[in-house]
């Protein structure tokens, strides 16, 4: 079982993402807020770890993406 850590990187400004951790098995629903988030975005994808999955632009300030099962106690997530 275990919990993996979220972290963001992004090229808008980012208020909160929430939640902050989740079961290691995946799944999670994580919903990252801010201002700008779809600035010079081609695509809208979170990154965990080494592993990229399609994320939803709800608009300017609201990205969700879910979670991929991950063996790491630590990823991170990032919107491009």
């Amino acid at each position: 079982a275990g919990r993996a850590g979220f972290t963001y990187g992004t090229t808008g400004s980012v208020v909160s993402i929430k939640p902050s951790s989740g079961p290691k098995r995946g799944g999670t629903v994580v919903t990252i807020t801010g201002s700008n988030l779809d600035r010079g975005a081609s695509r809208t994808e979170c990154i965990f770890g080494s592993e990229a999955v399609s994320g939803s632009l709800h608009n300017e300030s609201t990205v969700v993406c879910t979670v991929p099962g991950s063996g790491s106690s630590e990823v991170q997530v990032a919107t491009v």
